[in-house]
């Protein structure tokens, strides 16, 4: 999938084409694509791929579904002439007939909790490495510093948020 372009096809029940359309990859375009041909839409499909969970966001009241990227290519790759719009079709079909694997897409926020909370304990990691490191090198010296042992980690991290 390009991410500069996206590639809408709306079918009718029968899996007719109704609407084809090729759009800058922002909601407010897409929306207005599907506003002014589809007004009859019960799901649209979207295959999975890194802007998934802002898309699916900002499209937010429309009937969307975040399909499986390897099932969806399994699918795509049995049609003839692979391309953009006939990827199109084929996810449109996909989602008519119910022939896919829906993803669920966490939302933005949990994404952003989730990548915080990584990261802080990266830097406890860090933390408790430096630490060790500095009470190591002090020892040969008969300095002791003091130790920060797992129960004492799992107190930092509790304290700090």
């Amino acid at each position: 999938m390009s991410l500069e372009a996206t590639n809408i096809c709306v079918v009718d029940g029968d899996g007719k084409p109704v609407r084809q359309a090729k759009v800058e990859t922002d909601p407010d375009a897409i929306e207005l694509v599907l506003a002014e041909g589809a007004s009859h839409l019960k799901r649209g499909g979207q295959e999975a791929f890194s802007y998934s969970a802002w898309l699916l966001t900002a499209l937010e009241g429309l009937p969307v579904i975040c399909i499986e990227t390897r099932h969806a290519k399994a699918e795509l790759n049995a049609m003839p002439n692979t391309t953009y719009r006939n990827d199109a079709n084929g996810i449109a079909e996909l989602t008519r007939t119910g022939c896919f694997r829906a993803v669920h897409v966490k939302l933005e926020s949990v994404q952003t909790l989730r990548a915080l909370r990584v990261g802080r304990m990266a830097l406890l990691g860090k933390l408790l490495a430096m630490v060790n490191t500095i009470r190591d090198q002090s020892r040969p010296f008969g300095l002791k510093v003091g130790e920060i042992s797992a129960g004492r980690l799992e107190a930092i991290k509790h304290s700090a948020g």
